[in-house]
């Protein structure tokens, strides 16, 4: 269904289970320094132990990592 300028997108949520799906699999420690460095997407919270991301910025998150990949050939 197409949107109009009036109507805004809706908004998909990845949870936990789905980063671990696409291949981020890292602790949580790990993504909160990563987060907090802004280094990845910033979590959302919808509850007292719900956490979710918004997959318009993991989907961009991951496509600056191909990006860079083929910015710099050379590089490991």
């Amino acid at each position: 269904m197409p949107t109009s300028p009036a109507t805004p997108a809706v908004e998909r949520f990845i949870d936990r289970k789905e980063l671990k799906r696409r291949g981020i699999t890292w602790a949580n420690n790990h993504m909160i320094r990563l987060e907090l460095e802004g280094r990845f997407p910033r979590r959302v919270t919808l509850g007292p132990q719900t956490v979710v991301w918004r997959a318009s910025e993991i989907d961009a998150w991951m496509q600056a990592r191909i990006d860079e990949r083929f910015a710099n050939p050379g590089a490991a």
